[in-house]
């Protein structure tokens, strides 16, 4: 990345969200592709409410998930919207 080297489609993912994405105005370039990568071949991203966070969690390791995080939450705001914070 730090050579520019960088799949057109990941460029293409974030010229797509450029309408939809708040981005932090001192977020560099590199980080905003990092988060429109292409490359995920297989990323999974599932949505829980708070009280069955810890559950799925659980649930995920017991079934040998290699990797389990929470990214971030839903909060109120504009409808449509992806606000990234710093």
């Amino acid at each position: 990345m730090e050579q520019d080297i960088v799949p057109g489609g990941t460029r293409r993912n974030l010229q797509n969200v450029a309408d939809s994405v708040d981005w932090p105005p001192d977020l560099p370039e590199q980080r905003r592709l990092l988060l429109s990568d292409a490359q995920t071949s297989g990323g999974l991203l599932i949505s829980v409410s708070n009280a069955k966070l810890e559950s799925l969690l659980q649930e995920l390791e017991a079934a040998g998930a290699p990797y389990r995080s929470v990214i971030g939450e839903i909060t109120d705001g504009p409808p449509g919207r992806i606000v990234i914070l710093p």
